[in-house]
């Protein structure tokens, strides 16, 4: 299904048409029940009455009212919930059409909004719909803001975190809307602790239980702490006991004996 869904999309995107609606029949067939085909269909007639009215063609009417049949036969399956169709039409156009950057003609962002529009329009509380609006529109503040306020399902939430979730400026706002809708896990607590750089809490975290400390994380390492906070002895006693090791292990060791070294043989200069 994946290659001939590819096929449709790729085709459409060149208005290739004739070949799209073969592509379009062969998933029809071979795929009957997937509600997948009614979209394609539609977007097939949205793109072919795009191009139409562009070169004034006499036909444009007819591949509007081709559009406006299927449109009727996806508000039909969502149990006359137009609002709820639009919405699905925008995240299919989402999930589907990925290179419009590619095809300026193709206008995916003016359509993504009309569509949440009419979404709106037909229910002005449809919390999907008002939170992609500020999404596409790249209010990340106003996305946190209304994910505080209100409760939505927890894969937009997710899929909204994740692209955000190395960027330091959101960082405290991530960690604020994970423990809302229970994100949190383990790792995500650790490396947030690390990007804040709040050592003394992770020296904490691996001294309550000693095997946290020889176990490799990936996120930060008791070595790292250690030498953040200038435990010089506990570093050198993690990097010595660390099997295998890297040349980048090497390399701290080494650095824990310089910094250590120093601390030593530090002496003050007495004034006078």
């Amino acid at each position: 299904m994946e290659e001939l869904k590819k096929a449709i999309v790729d085709n459409l995107y060149i208005t290739n048409f004739y070949e799209a609606l073969t592509n379009i029949k062969q998933l029809e067939v071979n795929f009957p029940n997937t509600e997948e085909t009614l979209f394609f269909y539609y977007y097939l007639y949205d793109l072919m009455s795009l191009v139409s009215r562009n070169k004034q063609d006499a036909s444009c009417d007819e591949i509007e009212k081709s559009k406006d049949e299927y449109l009727k036969k996806i508000v039909q399956r969502n149990q006359n919930d137009k609002s709820q169709s639009y919405l699905q039409l925008y995240l299919f156009l989402k999930e589907n059409f990925t290179k419009f950057d590619h095809f300026t003609w193709f206008k995916k962002y003016e359509k993504e909004k009309d569509l949440l529009n009419h979404a709106l329009q037909e229910n002005p509380n449809n919390l999907d719909a008002q939170f992609y609006l500020l999404f596409i529109t790249k209010e990340n503040k106003k996305c946190f803001d209304f994910l505080m306020e209100n409760k939505l399902d927890i894969q937009i939430v997710e899929k909204f975190i994740n692209n955000l979730l190395y960027k330091d400026e959101y960082l405290d706002d991530v960690q604020k809307l994970m423990k809302k809708y229970n994100l949190t896990t383990e790792q995500s607590e650790l490396f947030y602790k690390k990007e804040k750089k709040d050592y003394k809490s992770l020296y904490c975290y691996f001294n309550k239980d000693k095997e946290r400390k020889n176990k490799y994380l990936h996120i930060i390492t008791y070595g790292k702490v250690c030498i953040e906070l200038k435990k010089y002895d506990e570093a050198i006693g993690y990097y010595e006991n660390k099997e295998p090791k890297k040349n980048d292990d090497y390399f701290m060791l080494g650095k824990c004996y310089e910094q250590q070294n120093n601390v030593l043989y530090y002496r003050p200069q007495l004034k006078g």
